[in-house]
């Protein structure tokens, strides 16, 4: 049996349910039991694994299972000077990557300072490239975009913290010219244009993490670790990769994810999970500009049932009306415009 506890404000977006997901494949195919309490309900004394990202979440309830003597790790990365098991990305080998690739004048963008995952990025890039500059999400990511925008023709190249960071980034630097994007991610959305992507091997991770917690039960004082590859995908070498082997402190920002703009890009993200092919087409052929007259032909449907779909997906991502579901449509799917 492994107990598994998830941050609250994290465990529902992509990257940890990346993570939860080869969490849980690996203990059904091994027949090993997870046990998830809820916050607040009694720890047990198996071997705990940590699946969060916040340095202050994860330092207190790291500090209440060494005070049991329970053994744990983190899927993920560990709040810098402290010492814990963990499987997680190699975001050294990736920076390295990043390094070689890139010409002199880089920067790391919208690293957080309340994400454990963050310090480790940040402390990777200035390893790599000790001159690069660094441009903060300090609780906004909007105006962290707009600050290196100003910036922008003095830069060659551009690691972004995550995908999310890189698709807001894009939208505002110069169509022409501008620096090259990298970032760290799941892709949150379709593939972007111009963004070369390290893909981290979340869902290997989670499995890693399982194995190494079992193994805590025999050696809980052994500190095992491992380090998962990143694959990059290159944005001018499609299909080419390289790979190498509680509540926040109250000193730090607010939550990474309680941004409005970042919880705007999951939102619409789960919709497009939950989409079938009509809606897809639907909002397809809207951007395109048609009417419901014209959209009841192509699409072999009726007005109504149109009508209806529209209101069901502007209902699910809270929006008032179908021109703001549009405004969205069209800065994430730009490549559906016609």
């Amino acid at each position: 049996m492994i107990q598994l506890l998830i941050e609250p404000s994290y465990g529902a977006n992509l990257w940890a349910q990346a993570y939860l997901a080869g969490i849980r494949e690996e203990a059904r195919k091994r027949g090993w039991g997870l046990y998830l309490p809820n916050e607040g309900e009694p720890l047990a004394d198996e071997p705990a694994l940590l699946v969060g990202s916040a340095v202050g979440w994860l330092k207190s309830h790291l500090a209440r299972l060494t005070a049991r003597n329970i053994p744990c790790l983190i899927a993920g990365v560990p709040p810098q000077g402290v010492r814990c098991g963990f499987a997680a990305p190699d975001y050294e080998a990736a920076a390295a990557i990043f390094a070689v690739r890139t010409p002199e004048r880089r920067a790391l963008f919208a690293v957080h300072p309340s994400s454990a995952a963050d310090e480790v990025k940040k402390e990777a890039f200035l390893c790599q490239c000790p001159d690069g500059k660094i441009y903060e999400n300090s609780g906004n990511l909007i105006e962290a975009a707009r600050r290196l925008a100003r910036d922008a023709a003095e830069l060659d190249a551009v690691l972004c913290a995550n995908d999310v960071a890189a698709m807001t980034l894009r939208r505002l630097l110069p169509g022409d010219g501008g620096p090259r994007l990298y970032a760290f991610g799941e892709q949150a959305l379709p593939r972007e244009e111009g963004i070369s992507l390290f893909r981290m091997d979340l869902f290997a991770c989670g499995a890693q993490a399982v194995r190494l917690c079992r193994k805590l039960e025999k050696e809980p004082e052994i500190r095992r670790c491992v380090w998962v590859p990143c694959r990059l995908e290159a944005a001018d070498e499609p299909g080419a990769a390289d790979t190498q082997p509680t509540e926040p402190s109250p000193e730090l920002p607010g939550d990474f994810y309680q941004d409005p703009h970042v919880g705007e890009v999951f939102r619409f993200k789960e919709l497009l999970t939950g989409m079938d092919s009509l809606d897809l087409d639907i909002l397809r052929e809207l951007l395109r500009g048609a009417r419901y007259f014209d959209m009841t032909e192509s699409l072999h449907t009726t007005e109504n049932t149109i009508k209806y779909r529209i209101k069901r997906m502007t209902a699910a991502m809270g929006l008032k009306s179908r021109a703001e579901l549009l405004k969205l449509a069209g800065e994430y799917l730009a490549e559906e415009k016609s």
